[in-house]
């Protein structure tokens, strides 16, 4: 199962699609952006999404940048949606935030419009970065807690 879901996400960083993922025993699946694949200093598999929602109007709504364990991602379904790198919204503030080995991640050379949005809204980058900081901040402490 790791391994397909390996294969999944890379697969989505690549073309850029967007994945519905169930994870961590969550009955709703929710959409994410796969932006960046890598192996922690302790050697569990992430990616950092941006989460769009889910397809359910009753789960949490908004979009949000997150961390996600491969080995806690119960289903992965690939889309047919495409989506643009999330520049406006911090992902190379995100991405310098990663300490560990980098397995995939966005080709923001390819994307032409990547230089004209490198000028983002400070006040929503710090908000999103600091909802991705306390993330992995939680992440890290529950990890803490299962190796206890």
């Amino acid at each position: 199962m790791l391994a397909d879901t390996l294969k999944f996400v890379t697969s989505a960083i690549q073309q850029r699609r967007r994945l519905a993922i169930r994870y961590n025993g969550q009955v709703n699946l929710c959409v994410i952006e796969p932006h960046i694949l890598y192996r922690t200093q302790d050697g569990m598999l992430a990616l950092v999404a941006y989460q769009k929602g889910s397809y359910q109007s009753s789960v949490r709504r908004g979009t949000f940048w997150r961390p996600f364990q491969l080995k806690r991602i119960d289903k992965i379904y690939a889309t047919d949606e495409p989506f643009s790198p999330r520049v406006r919204q911090g992902y190379e503030t995100v991405a310098a935030l990663i300490a560990g080995e980098i397995l995939a991640k966005l080709d923001l050379a390819s994307d032409e419009h990547g230089t004209a949005e490198l000028g983002m809204r400070e006040q929503t980058a710090q908000t999103e970065i600091s909802t991705y900081t306390q993330a992995v901040q939680n992440l890290s402490g529950q990890n803490a807690m299962e190796a206890g």
